[in-house]
């Protein structure tokens, strides 16, 4: 039970206050606060749980002089102190109730922006677009695949966005087919920047193709001319040109002389988070361990001790991109080890991450 001076800084107690906020002077009673909380805390709390809960809040708020009971008859009202109203706005990042606002609007705007994480509430058309389905959803999905957007976007704008990172590959312009022809071929010649504003997969190719035969410039048939002059170079016996072999994992050597293969991906995801789970050090709450602790667990072992720390990390971004395990930041640092952060940063497009989620 959460004593009287911090009833205002729980999450129940925000809501209530924010319900009452909505109410005006007028107020609210515990049966009209119970009816608009119980689609947000009734998960938790149901029945007679639920109504002892809220009034026990009631109770520590207006102990804590942020709430004014009243009765009247049978009826006890509650209503905003002025240092309630002051929090109450706080809590949905206000510094004043627009007229007519109702408690579908608190919630649908203000709070949802609050549970996502954002400083500020959406204003103009940031607001209207988020207080739409797919507005929220646009935002939601920015909160939860970490995409280099801003808190409110369109929804359009975030599923590109998203389209892009699902990839593995930096968010770019309108996700089309040719972009992403064009942005596939770029990184198969190492090139990770981004793309321009119109993407030219025919283009792109004309250079992988060069590379792959060896052609001396870009100039009208050379790539045919190189085709040619590679036939002449090549066998005696005549045969045409090879095609290109998709490369399967290449053994690697440990540095006792031991041959091992890699591990495909989902193999690599497996292991990581099964070492996660039993790492006795470098944990930090019920559910996150550092990365630099479970690189520490895994680095001896032959299938990681060819492949380093900073290939490590690169893969545990692609296994996290590829929803095979859940990496985390670390957003309280003054709490923790800074040597634990430094040596566990997973930097991947625009963001680090610091921990593995078990």
């Amino acid at each position: 039970m959460s004593g009287n001076g911090q009833a205002a800084s729980t999450p129940v107690g925000q809501l209530l206050l924010a319900r009452l906020l909505v109410a005006g002077d007028k107020g609210a009673t515990g049966a009209e606060i119970k009816k608009a909380l119980e689609p947000l805390v009734g998960h938790r709390w149901a029945g007679a749980a639920l109504t002892e809960r809220l009034g026990q809040t009631l109770a520590d708020l207006e102990s804590a002089g942020l709430v004014s009971l009243t009765r009247k008859g049978k009826t006890e009202r509650g209503v905003l102190t002025t240092d309630g109203r002051r929090q109450a706005l706080e809590v949905i990042g206000l510094d004043q109730l627009p007229p007519k606002t109702t408690w579908d609007k608190v919630k649908k705007t203000y709070l949802a922006a609050r549970a996502l994480g954002h400083a500020a509430p959406p204003t103009g058309p940031a607001a209207t677009r988020f207080g739409g389905e797919p507005g929220f959803k646009a935002a939601l999905l920015k909160t939860q695949f970490v995409l280099p957007l801003g808190d409110y976007p369109a929804i359009q704008e975030a599923l590109d966005a998203l389209a892009w990172t699902l990839l593995g590959l930096e968010p770019g312009p309108k996700f089309t087919v040719k972009a992403v022809q064009a942005a596939l071929i770029l990184r198969e010649l190492g090139d990770l920047g981004k793309l321009g504003s119109k993407p030219d997969p025919g283009k792109e190719v004309t250079k992988l193709l060069a590379r792959e035969i060896g052609a001396r410039q870009s100039g009208k048939d050379e790539l045919r001319l190189a085709a040619i002059r590679r036939w002449v170079d090549g066998d005696s016996d005549d045969s045409p040109l090879a095609p290109l072999e998709l490369v399967a994992p290449r053994p690697t050597t440990t540095e006792d002389g031991e041959a091992t293969t890699a591990l495909d991906l989902s193999a690599f995801a497996k292991r990581v988070v099964e070492a996660a789970r039993s790492s006795p050090t470098g944990r930090f709450g019920a559910d996150k361990v550092f990365v630099a602790h479970v690189w520490s667990t895994l680095r001896d072992e032959p299938a990681f001790a060819a492949m380093g720390a900073e290939t490590f990390k690169r893969r545990l971004a692609e296994a996290n991109n590829a929803r095979l395990l859940d990496l985390s930041r670390a957003d309280m640092v003054e709490a923790m080890d800074p040597e634990d952060v430094r040596l566990s940063e997973v930097p991947y497009l625009g963001a680090t991450f610091h921990f593995i989620r078990i």
